[in-house]
């Protein structure tokens, strides 16, 4: 019996192994992982460590170790590296402002009351964009405003240039990547809205196979932005926005080989902004402030209050 649940115990781990980049799979094995080092190693130790299925099982429990610390070796070496002197710090705040928000005034405020350096904002309307525009005072304003949930949209103390948008295949943007001169030091910046998986949540009958769709998508579009990250030649950069992606995801594994993501560990205490209720607390973290290069975050902090269906999110951003 022993020895059948040894054999049984490295099939689920090799094949939650091989397939950790599903989303089911490896959704389930972030969340069990832990729990599987330990049944590993009561498994190992329970008799002498001899034969090869006990070695087998010491490779397979090492390998889940590895897993689960999640070593990261970046193949453009930028959390790796050494930071240059660090000069400038600036407060960077994100906004999902919510398309059909009736009560822009009550969000406006909370915006004010942070005066944000950098305001990223996702699903900015043209209504949005002239009330924000009205409310705000800020010099200088990047953005596409369009009806719906694709608008997008970047508030600055400092300069913008060098503005690029990245489209899905329907020609609507999820991402704009510019340039941010903070008193000469460069920062690319990418304010981000990968596809939401709400219509799996609308459609409970294909429930799985639409969200496994979403899944694949929100992969495909991450990568464009990515790699349209690593053509700029900036030193510090940070990707804000609303990525429709929970901290239990094998996307946000990913995502974290090239990104610092000041709310990310433990996983469980992280820091939760959806969905924003008077009923109950917010129960996923679907937007992100990132850093990679030459930069470090500190104080990250979800705003409590608003009228959007996202909580803001604000920190601290040394360039």
């Amino acid at each position: 019996m022993k020895i059948a649940l040894k054999v049984f115990f490295v099939l689920v781990c090799l094949t939650c192994l091989i397939l950790r980049q599903n989303l089911f799979i490896g959704t389930f094995f972030i969340l069990i992982k832990w729990l599987v080092i330990i049944f590993g190693l009561i498994l190992l130790f329970r008799t002498r460590f001899k034969g090869a299925l006990n070695v087998i099982l010491g490779v397979v429990v090492v390998l889940v170790i590895i897993e689960a610390s999640y070593v990261k070796v970046r193949q453009n070496g930028d959390l790796l590296s050494s930071k240059k002197s660090l000069n400038q710090e600036v407060l960077a705040v994100n906004y999902n402002v919510f398309f059909k928000n009736k009560d822009k005034a009550a969000l406006v405020d909370k915006i004010t009351q942070q005066n944000a350096d950098i305001l990223t904002i996702q699903e900015l309307t043209p209504e949005w964009e002239r009330f924000l525009k009205l409310k705000l005072n800020y010099p200088y304003f990047k953005g596409l405003a369009l009806r719906g949930t694709h608008g997008i949209g970047i508030f600055s103390r400092f300069p913008l240039s060098n503005v690029e948008y990245v489209y899905n295949n329907s020609k609507l943007p999820i991402a704009q990547i510019v340039d941010l001169n903070v008193n000469g030091t460069v920062c690319c910046i990418a304010n981000a809205h990968l596809a939401s998986p709400a219509i799996a949540v609308e459609n409970p009958d294909r429930f799985f196979s639409l969200i496994r769709d979403n899944y694949q998508l929100r992969k495909s579009q991450y990568a464009k932005i990515q790699n349209r990250i690593n053509a700029r030649s900036a030193q510090a950069k940070l990707l804000i926005g609303d990525l429709n992606t929970t901290c239990f995801e094998p996307l946000y594994n990913q995502i974290k080989m090239y990104w610092n993501d000041g709310n990310s560990f433990p996983r469980l205490s992280i820091k939760r902004n959806f969905p924003n209720s008077n009923k109950f607390p917010p129960l996923f973290t679907l937007d992100y402030i990132l850093s990679a290069g030459n930069t470090e975050l500190s104080k990250y902090e979800v705003i409590p209050g608003g009228s959007s269906d996202h909580l803001g999110i604000r920190a601290r951003v040394k360039l």
